[in-house]
């Protein structure tokens, strides 16, 4: 019976003294649990501020995202508005291109009708002094009925119809003629209105005949020609025929000068002068009218025309 008693104690004695080093193994593996726990604890929150970080970062480069989607759609515009305007302007640039090309032939067709006109001018020219030297040289009818002028050896006699023609129409016609062509002139280059009828010439026949051909070089040619008009008393006849087609002479070769030029029609003494010069008071070169003019009541210079004793003329 002790006996029995004696291996209880013991199976008592062994029992208690294993669950006594159980619990402290368990102690021990609690406190280390605790410990790994803490640490998980701290790399957890660790990890919350990385990831806080992370969204802060992710959300600030969305918005750099945006901007250069914002940037590169502005740019795109741009480009679309820098391609608009360079194709409208080669479009431009071509319609320019074809209008100088055009502009260059309406120049060419024009200076080849200037070139035929001034031809055309000439020939009238020397006609009109031929007429009006013939005129100078023809016997007077006063002459004819007292004898004095008789038809040379061997020239045949002229018949009645040839008895009527003195040398041509004389300066009187001949102005009125001009003046004929000045109102014409005025209605189909210069009047507004080319129906219109009225023409005033002002009271000055000559000058007005001036201002009309200036204003017609302006419509015509794109020459500005400013007019100082420095005559004191009103010319007529003969002398302002001569003025008249000095001053068309100069005009015409002024558009060969400068597209701006200064007229100015002045009395010298007895004579009539007329000047071109550029705007900035350059003269003209008009000397090739020398040769054309000497002995025929004109002379010519750089800046013009002299029309010997037109200041003075008396109407014929």
């Amino acid at each position: 019976m002790i006996a029995v008693l004696a291996v209880c104690l013991a199976l008592a004695v062994i029992a208690c003294v294993w669950l006594a080093a159980r619990g402290n193994r368990t102690a021990q593996d609690l406190t280390a649990a605790r410990a790994s726990v803490e640490q998980l604890e701290e790399q957890l929150g660790a990890s919350d501020a990385a990831r806080t970080a992370a969204e802060s970062d992710l959300a600030a480069a969305r918005g750099e995202l945006d901007e250069a989607h914002r940037d590169l759609e502005r740019l795109r515009s741009e480009l679309d508005e820098s391609r608009t305007t360079a194709a409208a302007a080669d479009a431009a640039r071509i319609e320019a291109e074809e209008q100088l090309t055009e502009a260059g032939h309406d120049l060419q067709t024009a200076e080849q009708r200037v070139s035929e006109a001034e031809e055309r001018v000439s020939v009238a020219e020397a006609r009109l002094v031929e007429l009006m030297l013939e005129r100078a040289d023809a016997p007077t009818l006063t002459d004819v009925v007292d004898g004095d002028e008789t038809p040379a050896r061997g020239e045949p006699a002229r018949s009645g119809a040839d008895e009527g023609f003195d040398g041509g129409p004389g300066p009187d016609t001949l102005w009125a003629l001009e003046l004929a062509r000045t109102r014409r002139t005025w209605h189909t280059s210069v009047s507004a209105d080319p129906t219109a009828e009225t023409f005033d010439d002002g009271g000055d026949p000559l000058r007005a005949a001036i201002d009309v051909d200036v204003a017609a070089l302006r419509e015509e040619a794109g020459v500005d020609v400013a007019v100082d008009w420095e005559l004191d008393r009103v010319l007529e006849g003969a002398a302002a025929l001569a003025v008249l087609r000095s001053t068309q002479e100069l005009l015409a070769a002024a558009t060969r000068m400068a597209d701006d030029a200064r007229l100015t029609v002045r009395r010298d003494a007895t004579d009539v002068v007329i000047d071109v010069t550029e705007p900035d008071g350059t003269a003209g070169r008009f000397t090739e009218l020398a040769g054309a003019l000497t002995g025929r009541g004109l002379s010519a210079s750089d800046s013009g025309i002299r029309v010997l004793g037109a200041a003075d003329a008396t109407p014929t």
